[in-house]
């Protein structure tokens, strides 16, 4: 059910038809929503209760094994190795869970929480280290991630491959707009960087916005919205919750607003923000990997003050707004194309002995 690893099989399918793929979920959470269309492209999915005596079902079986996330390394890298020992092996470095740690140092205020977060970051760092090192191959999201990866496991080639979210050719104007966005799920739960980015939103962004105009709207949609999100509910702040398609959304608020203040690696639903022609105000940590270059100084920001600024300046001014939804766009389109992904998937998989789909140039 993760976006990044349903595109990745979704994309391998696709590119070839004829593979046997299993996606080895790690619990069957939401598995009711998404396995049954993943079934019907020919992707097997399971989740079993004892994942090693599964795989010895499946004893020397499979060619490539691709392993994503941290606690998926701990809970499956064994069992994978006892069962599948002929396999290639890739890490998919989604983002370094331990970089996310460190950052969340500042925002630690108790001794015994910091004490917790040393653990948690020891604990992930080696997870990420060993299974980056011991990977026949490792694909990476973002250049910082790519820096991490040539200092941590040298000797293991690296291959990018990002996300992608078609950019919309005609998406609606700043004049059928109004209010504001904040979009994230919230299912890590109490703590998550998306809980409080949205805190943090509502805590310091929002009053200084007020100043300007008291009847602004926050909209705040993602599903499992945690007890504080959903304290924020309110006049001015309107709790969505999950929605089936975010595009609704995307396509009638101003400015996504969304400064977090830890996390690492690139997050999908900003690609789907620019994709859509939203403008997206962040932090530095969250325009990591997303390459907007002239547009950084419009649109990212560290401190309440100048977050709220840029949000101002974007709602406030039609022809500013409309020059950035078009830089947006074309980032997106020359970025997080699926052209881009399907061609970054097939040089990684020539990597592991899987030769070019027949047709490549056509894509």
């Amino acid at each position: 059910g993760d976006p990044r690893m349903r595109q990745i099989v979704e994309e391998m399918i696709a590119l070839w038809p004829q593979a046997r793929i299993t996606l080895l979920a790690a619990d069957p959470m939401g598995a009711d929503h998404y396995a049954p269309a993943l079934l019907k492209q020919g992707i097997e999915v399971v989740w079993p209760s004892d994942v090693e005596a599964w795989l010895r079902t499946r004893l020397f079986h499979y060619s490539i094994v691709v392993v994503s996330r941290p606690d998926n390394f701990r809970r499956f890298d064994e069992a994978l190795r006892r069962t599948q020992p002929q396999a290639l092996r890739v890490y998919d470095v989604e983002a370094f869970f331990f970089r996310r740690l460190d950052r969340m140092k500042p925002i630690v205020d108790s001794q015994p929480d910091r004490e917790a977060l040393r653990e948690l970051l020891r604990r992930d760092r080696t997870s990420e280290v060993t299974a980056a090192a011991e990977a026949d191959a490792a694909w990476y999201v973002t250049a910082e991630e790519a820096a991490v990866l040539s200092a941590v496991a040298p000797s293991t080639a690296g291959f990018p491959l990002a996300y992608f979210a078609a950019a919309r050719s005609h998406p609606p104007g700043f004049a059928t707009r109004s209010d504001l966005l904040f979009f994230a799920g919230f299912l890590a739960g109490a703590g998550s960087a998306n809980e409080d980015a949205v805190l943090y939103v509502v805590d310091e962004i929002m009053p200084r916005l007020w100043k300007h105009d008291p009847a602004l709207k926050l909209h705040v949609v993602g599903a499992d919205p945690t007890p504080a999100v959903r304290s924020l509910d309110g006049e001015l702040v309107n709790v969505v919750g999950h929605v089936a398609d975010p595009r609704p959304w995307l396509d009638r608020t101003l400015v996504h607003v969304a400064p977090m203040r830890f996390g690492s690696g690139l997050k999908l639903r900003f690609v789907e923000t620019i994709a859509a022609g939203q403008p997206l105000v962040t932090s530095s940590v969250g325009a990591e990997g997303l390459g907007l270059a002239e547009l950084t100084a419009a649109l990212v920001a560290d401190d309440a003050d100048a977050q709220a600024s840029r949000v101002w300046d974007l709602i406030s001014d039609r022809s500013r707004w409309e020059n950035i939804q078009r830089g947006l766009l074309a980032v997106a389109a020359e970025r997080f194309s699926r052209e881009r992904f399907r061609s970054d998937l097939v040089e990684a998989m020539s990597r592991l002995g899987v030769a070019p789909p027949t047709g490549l140039d056509a894509l």
